[in-house]
């Protein structure tokens, strides 16, 4: 029974929801242009880095041994500075060549939180998920006051637009986040391995599904994706996903719950949906949230989508096991 209950907890791991939370509270403070940022200069770099990040929690899955487990995340910290200076190249020929200290500034940014991810599963890893959860909260409050600090009239600081903060945010969370694993985990001894990489395409197809369902969305629903004013029905739907996210899919014993509330959080988005028909239903809700109402509907489509990424990627039809 004890076994049981420990296999749940980790296939549930609230933590995993704290980053895409803090982009909310920045969005809803009125900063949605820079979490977006923020989140694609983790996301690009991320998949030049052939999502390593992600892909060492599949890998751990795979390794008793937590000197192999070593090899995997020394094999993953490499491809962050790979992935991001992949990007930096990618942005400097988008630029005809010129080097935009912003994105530069950005894409450092993006780095650093990968690299604490890469930590965070590694913390994981060891078995100690309560200073895991601590440092993703430490990181994502972090990042969100880095989000509220940036602007592009400030004129404080070193550097453009106060990003010194977001950068000095999240290179204290990586620099955090590696203290405390080598604390815990030990140092990096391991001999690298190539596991990372085995697990790169699944890891890649679990960064990337989410996203392209936005950009689908954005491309046939445009009446009633932007109608939404900020990137709060993404990142919304982001959280669901991050939630859900296992290194594998579910096997039929673990999916009845976690069916059951990929179907109610759809549901949720079908009635957020179903509110755009129903006369009168608009003028009441902009009566109560005001300039909040826009994000509705799209809202409702991201958490439908968010829902059934979330089933394809991780759950399963059968709630048997055999």
């Amino acid at each position: 029974m004890k076994k049981r209950a420990i296999r749940k907890n980790r296939l549930l791991r609230p933590a995993d929801a704290f980053l895409p939370l803090a982009f909310i509270i920045a969005t809803l403070l009125g900063k949605s242009a820079v979490a977006e940022r923020v989140y694609l200069n983790m996301l690009f770099p991320a998949l030049f880095a052939l999502s390593s990040a992600r892909g060492v929690r599949i890998a751990f899955s795979e390794q008793p041994s937590m000197r192999r487990v070593a090899g995997s995340v020394r094999l993953a910290l490499a491809l962050q500075f790979i992935g991001a200076l992949a990007f930096l190249v990618v942005d400097l020929i988008r630029n005809h060549g010129q080097f935009v200290s912003t994105n530069i500034i950005y894409i450092a940014a993006g780095m650093m939180l990968n690299v604490e991810h890469v930590f965070y599963e590694y913390l994981f890893a060891t078995g100690d998920g309560a200073s895991a959860t601590r440092v993703r909260a430490i990181t994502a409050a972090l990042t969100a006051a880095g989000i509220m600090m940036t602007s592009e009239a400030s004129t404080l600081g070193s550097m453009p637009h106060g990003l010194e903060w977001l950068l000095g945010g999240a290179t204290l969370s990586a620099a955090l986040s590696a203290f405390i694993g080598g604390a815990i985990g030990g140092k990096l001894r391991g001999k690298v391995n190539d596991r990372v990489l085995r697990c790169a395409p699944l890891a890649m197809v679990q960064s990337a599904v989410y996203p392209l369902a936005w950009l689908l969305a954005l491309m046939l629903l445009k009446p009633i994706m932007f109608e939404s004013l900020t990137a709060l029905p993404f990142f919304a739907g982001l959280a669901v996903c991050e939630l859900a996210r296992t290194p594998f899919r579910r096997t039929g014993g673990e999916s009845k719950g976690f069916n059951i509330a990929m179907l109610v959080v759809a549901l949720v988005g079908a009635v957020l949906i179903g509110m755009r028909y129903v006369p009168g239903a608009q003028a009441f809700t902009a009566s109560l949230i005001g300039k909040w109402s826009h994000e509705l509907t799209a809202l409702g489509v991201m958490l439908v989508l968010s829902a059934v990424c979330s089933f394809a990627l991780y759950g399963n039809v059968k709630v048997r096991e055999g």
